[in-house]
């Protein structure tokens, strides 16, 4: 009986989900550090430290990305992405790379980076205002 209540739980369908996704990074950065011990560029202690922070992170990132609603369980395996949330990472990367160039062309500019992490920043704050919008709006039944 326990199991089936915690198979309909969304909060321990995204705790499972978030673990799948960042075992293999956590297992990636271990056998990094391993390698860095053993050629002596890494202390020993990093053998724990790294793959625990490395899945920390991206158990954090994966649980907030479902908690959020930016991805959602598929059929079997597959994660859906939010259309909302696709439109905000690709117009990012599409926006810091146009404030790059737009900036970058001036030799003596110095801030180039600068103006495009801004400009994709405010591609992400108007996506995600625009997405907390509609889903009030939905949410009021109009």
């Amino acid at each position: 009986m326990m199991g089936q209540a915690s198979r309909r739980d969304p909060f321990a369908r995204a705790i499972r989900a978030g673990v799948t996704f960042a075992v293999p990074f956590a297992l990636i950065s271990f056998l990094r550090v391993v390698a860095g011990v053993i050629r002596g560029s890494a202390p020993i202690a990093y053998l724990v430290v790294v793959p625990l922070l490395g899945f920390g992170l991206f158990f954090l990132l994966a649980l907030v990305l479902q908690v959020s609603g930016a991805v959602r369980e598929g059929s079997g395996q597959e994660l859906d992405v939010s259309p909302w949330f696709a439109w905000m990472v690709s117009g990012a990367l599409a926006f810091f790379f146009v404030g790059l160039l737009a900036r970058g062309h001036d030799v003596l500019a110095e801030d180039y980076v600068r103006v495009g992490l801004l400009s994709a920043l405010a591609w992400i704050l108007a996506v995600g205002v625009a997405w907390v919008l509609v889903g009030l709006w939905r949410r009021r039944g109009a």
